[in-house]
Order: C-alpha cells, then sequence, then structure tokens
C-alpha cells in the first residue's frame, strides 16, 4: 500500500492512469505491478520522497518504471502523475 501524506492512493493489483500537465489522460490504464518509495531529503532540505510504480500498459503489456509521486514535507510540494482508475 502506498501513501501520499495522509491519502491511500493505489497498492500493487490497481489500475491506474497517468497525469501529464494536471490533465488526466484515460486512454490507456495501467496496472501496477510493484511500488518503490526513495526517501531522502533532511530536515534542512525538506524530507523527500519520491514514489516509483512499476506500470504494466493494458494494451501493450510492456512493464516501465514511472514517478507517480513527489512529496517534499518541507515546502508542502505534492505532485500526484497517477490515479487509481476507481477513484475517478
Amino acid at each position: 500500500m502506498t501513501h501520499y501524506g495522509n491519502q491511500l492512493d493505489f497498492v500493487e493489483g490497481d489500475y491506474v492512469y497517468l497525469i501529464k500537465n494536471k490533465e488526466v489522460y484515460k486512454d490507456k490504464q495501467f496496472k501496477v505491478i510493484k511500488i518503490e518509495i526513495e526517501a531522502g531529503g533532511s530536515y534542512h532540505d525538506g524530507y523527500t520522497d519520491v514514489y516509483y510504480a512499476y506500470l504494466e500498459n493494458e494494451t501493450t503489456h510492456m512493464e516501465q518504471k514511472y514517478v507517480v509521486a513527489y512529496i517534499n514535507i518541507m515546502c508542502s510540494i505534492k505532485d500526484i502523475y497517477a490515479i487509481n482508475v476507481n477513484k475517478m
């Protein structure tokens, strides 16, 4: 399960749409295969978490690694690049 702040967004096996330029692209669905979280930063520059997901394209069945979220606690940055299909 992946948390962005206090929000539960999706888990492995869910289907997502990608978000680009604040627009949800519903022409392709992707299945979440695996989720990785890279924690970085410190007290001085703000704690930063980058969320990666290995997504399988439902049309081509090819798997690619995408950045699905970038969170910086100190600067209140919360950029989300994927959304659960079931929450639309």
